[in-house]
């Protein structure tokens, strides 16, 4: 099994929840070498407690650019979702972040900034199958009732990151992911 070492739980929860998808059937589908994705696709990221474990356990073979304007403009709502929510709950596992962003989509509006009325979330939930996945995220969140469920997407929201600071996040994943970062810590130790 590989595995990548990130600074912190967006980053964690940025690279299992939507970049190792984005590198094998997403933003770098087509992308030379065509196996680039394999290793990269497969691998487990995790908060690195020392220098020597961030970055991946492998030699990557593309380097990737996780805050390119092109993947931002189509998936940057729903990554600054995903990192509002691993900060909100650092424990959390991917799938159940996944989980939680993807029930997200029905109950945010379009620009992920705001939870839909009660009443909106409540006609949604009057359809057997959306009822049952949403029951589902509501035990994960550990809420009982509609109310509770847009007090705790309130609460996801009101977490601390905006674009600016998600994109820094982004380059700094890929300066791990490509070495530079390290790198960069090591000289300045030096």
């Amino acid at each position: 099994m590989y595995s990548v070492g990130f600074s912190n739980v967006v980053q964690v929860a940025l690279y299992n929840v939507e970049m190792r998808g984005q590198i094998s059937d997403g933003h770098w589908e087509n992308a030379d070498p065509p196996n680039h994705y394999e290793k990269a696709s497969d691998a487990e990221a995790f908060v690195a407690s020392t220098i020597k474990q961030l970055g991946p356990t492998w030699k990557p073979l593309l380097n990737y650019g996780f805050s390119s304007p092109e993947l931002f403009a189509v998936v940057g709502d729903r990554m600054r979702l995903i990192g509002k929510i691993a900060i909100a709950f650092p424990l959390m596992t991917a799938d159940n972040i996944d989980r939680v962003q993807q029930l997200g989509e029905y109950v945010l509006d379009r620009n992920y900034t705001q939870v839909e009325t009660l009443d909106a979330v409540k006609t949604k939930f009057a359809d057997k199958d959306f009822a049952l996945f949403g029951l589902d995220v509501m035990d994960i969140l550990k809420v009982r009732t509609l109310p509770g469920l847009v007090a705790a997407y309130e609460y996801i929201l009101s977490m601390p990151l905006d674009n600016k600071l998600l994109k820094q996040e982004l380059r700094e994943m890929s300066a791990i992911f490509s070495g530079k970062y390290q790198a960069k810590i090591l000289k300045q130790a030096a």
